[in-house]
């Protein structure tokens, strides 16, 4: 498997991990925190091979059975190709606001978009002791999408990155970004699509490759790989991280820039790995649709649906757009990137059988 990864390294960098704007020719070539590098996605899958979650690891295939290794391999095209969409595609680690309310872009989407308010997303009943206390006086800015380098790419400027704070720092309350202007207005009030007008305790946008959002999202982060698995004697990947106190550490933490990928194969490991609701077992699909020969596109419509709204047979989010098209596109042009042959008319890749010879 890691041979096989390694073989199409500078492929996957150059049509998968880079961002379109990159792609273009923007930017000054210098890394920044915002950057999704092969070298950290291998180090970090690594991680969640050998170390994992609670007893439950990333899945990359078995030995047994003809398949084996390409059940593995479709797992981790699968798993790439959220991230692109989630993250990658929009040059940034940290959530960027696009939620338009009333035909405004509102400051107050750090607080939640598409009919979410992250900062009362609570763990489930029997998961409570995982949820991250809401602080008003935490502060947080995400990292910038490089304007510039927007611009020079071909692309338009993007909204300013999102912020929290108490409501002492900005007047009691937030406005909205003017795409004309490139600008943030203060004034008038605008609220987002939950009726937030201010971002106290809004600390908690989407970060990582598949973004966690919300307060029981960095609740189980910290609870199984940050500060307080270290506090309560367990293993921790991070044992000076506090996700509850600084949750912005995913994106910006300078000792560990591969904290991005870590916490998108967290979600990957916790939620869409162990998925099984209704008629949709996530593993037993996975399965199904290799050995069915990459063609039961029903797979990928229910593993999207669980990636951006929590089911697998979306939308289930009233009002919420489903970018399903997007990730279908995106899934099968990893899979050809893989060397697999995809089964909707096009002729290129590797036959399944050939990965186990």
């Amino acid at each position: 498997m890691d041979a096989h990864m390694a073989a199409n390294k500078i492929v996957l960098t150059r049509e998968l991990l880079t961002s379109p704007s990159s792609r273009r020719g923007g930017g000054n070539g210098r890394s920044s925190s915002n950057d999704f590098s092969y070298m950290g996605f291998r180090s970090s899958l690594h991680a969640m091979i050998t170390t994992g979650v609670s007893n439950q690891t990333f899945y990359i295939g078995d030995s047994s059975g003809e398949n084996g290794r390409a059940y593995g391999l479709v797992n981790i095209a699968a798993f790439l190709a959220m991230s692109v969409e989630d993250s990658i595609v929009h040059g940034s680690c940290d959530e960027v606001n696009r939620d338009l309310v009333g035909g405004l872009l509102p400051i107050s989407n750090a607080c939640g978009q598409n009919g979410r308010s992250y900062e009362d997303t609570n763990c489930p009943i029997g998961e409570e002791m995982y949820t991250c206390d809401v602080d008003p006086t935490m502060r947080a800015v995400a990292n910038d999408i490089d304007g510039a380098k927007a611009k020079e790419g071909g692309g338009d400027v993007p909204p300013k990155p999102f912020y929290c704070g108490p409501t002492s720092d900005y007047g009691g309350s937030t406005g909205y970004w003017d795409y004309v202007s490139g600008a943030e207005f203060g004034q008038p009030p605008v609220e987002n699509g939950m009726g937030k007008t201010n971002v106290e305790g809004c600390c908690w946008w989407g970060r990582g490759s598949i973004q966690l959002r919300g307060v029981c999202a960095y609740g189980k982060l910290n609870y199984h790989l940050g500060k307080r698995a270290h506090d309560e004697g367990r293993p921790s990947m991070y044992p000076d991280v506090d996700f509850c106190r600084d949750p912005q550490a995913v994106c910006s933490h300078e000792k560990y820039p591969d904290l991005k990928w870590i916490a998108g194969m967290f979600r990957w490991i916790t939620e869409v790995q162990t998925y099984d609701q209704g008629d949709f077992n996530y593993m037993n699909r996975l399965i199904r649709f290799v050995d069915g020969g990459l063609q039961d596109w029903t797979f990928v419509h229910g593993m999207s649906g669980i990636v951006t709204q929590g089911c697998h047979e979306p939308p289930c989010i009233e009002g919420v757009e489903f970018d399903g098209a997007d990730r279908m596109a995106t899934f099968k042009k990893t899979l050809r990137l893989l060397g697999l042959s995809v089964n909707d008319g096009s002729a290129t890749g590797r036959r399944l059988g050939e990965l186990n010879g």
